[in-house]
This record gives structure tokens, sequence and C-alpha cells, in this order.
């Protein structure tokens, strides 16, 4: 779970980037089987202008389906931005637009 707060006047950038570059790679992933899918939520409730205004998370299968995914992502990645240098000056913009507030690695229970 990723939760992010977008700087204030970024929003259109923020919007705009989302849907060109990342969603596309997320999409990516999942018609390669690298993950089950993602979920994009918004904060209802902020508890102050530095709380987060988006989150996402991404759904893998289990645990064992984070081992080398770093690599395993990185075709697609260059799929979608051609090469290293300018996925670089991609990320460079974004950080401009959002702050991550926090990342977290949770796991799904199902109580017995």
């Amino acid at each position: 779970m990723v939760l992010i707060r977008i700087l204030p006047g970024h929003g259109n950038a923020f919007w705009a980037d989302l849907k060109a570059n990342i969603t596309p790679v997320w999409d990516a992933e999942k018609r390669a089987g690298l993950i089950e899918g993602y979920h994009i939520f918004l904060n209802q409730t902020k508890a102050s202008p530095e709380d987060w205004d988006l989150g996402y998370v991404l759904t893998y299968k289990n645990m064992a389906a984070l081992d080398g995914l770093g690599m395993k992502v990185f075709d697609l990645r260059m799929k979608q931005y051609g090469d290293k240098s300018k996925e670089q000056k991609v990320i460079e913009k974004r950080v401009e637009n959002v702050q991550v507030i926090g990342s977290y690695l949770t796991r799904n229970i199902t109580l017995k």
C-alpha cells in the first residue's frame, strides 16, 4: 500500500502521469501474471493538509511472487518508457507532483 499526497497545483499533472505512465505498466504486469490487480483510492477524510490524498495497492498471488520482481518488471517498464533515461525523466517530473507519505507491505488474512 502506498499513500501519496498530491502537491498543491499539481493535480492535473499527477492524474495525467497516472493515466499515461503508471496504470499502463500495472496493466502490463497484470497481463503478464506478475500481479493479480491493483486498486486506487481517494482519502475522503483528510485530517490535515499534509495528510495523504491518494493510495494504491498492488495485489500479488503470494509472497513468493515478490521474488525477483524488479527484474521481471524491467522489460515491461522499458516497453512503456523506451529506455532507462526516458523513464528517469518521467520519474524526475513525477516527484515534482507528489510526496509519498507512506509505503507498506501488508498481507491479507482470513480469520478462521
